[in-house]
């Protein structure tokens, strides 16, 4: 391994399994795993957007809750990855724990989001979850 790659460290043995997959992955490739900018953004917004349609369409205070809870885990995440990016350029090791734990945060979001928009029972705002859902599985799967 030559100098200028970074390799990416999970302290929490709960977590080190989603970096290390069982076929071999360079160690070049797993920081870029976690994710860029632009992606976490493009993700909360489509987020917002159906938090926003189901305030709209339902009025729920939930749904305010859950807006409220996008925006502080997409601010989070940048600072996140921003902070990796700092330390990507002195460490040759980076820490992988907050922004994986993030991810898993806003992953369950969009889920319980999802869930109580098709809770009210307006086929609208179920076509919207069910699709903003599918939308975010496939490229999930596709980069893993």
């Amino acid at each position: 391994m030559d100098g200028g790659q970074k390799r990416l460290h999970v302290q929490s043995k709960a977590l080190r399994w989603l970096t290390h997959p069982g076929d071999e992955v360079g160690e070049d490739v797993r920081p870029q795993l976690l994710s860029s900018p632009n992606a976490i953004v493009m993700g909360a917004i489509s987020g917002l957007l159906v938090s926003g349609t189901s305030i709209a369409l339902d009025g729920s205070p939930v749904f305010l809750l859950l807006a409220a809870l996008e925006c502080a885990i997409l601010l989070a995440r940048i600072v996140s990855i921003r902070r990796l990016g700092r330390m990507a350029k002195s460490r040759h090791e980076l820490p992988g724990d907050m922004a994986i734990l993030l991810s898993c945060a806003w992953c369950a979001l969009q889920g319980v989001t999802a869930f109580f928009a098709m809770q009210t029972g307006d086929a609208t705002l179920m076509v919207v979850s069910a699709t903003m859902v599918m939308a975010l599985i496939g490229p999930l799967c596709a980069r893993n």
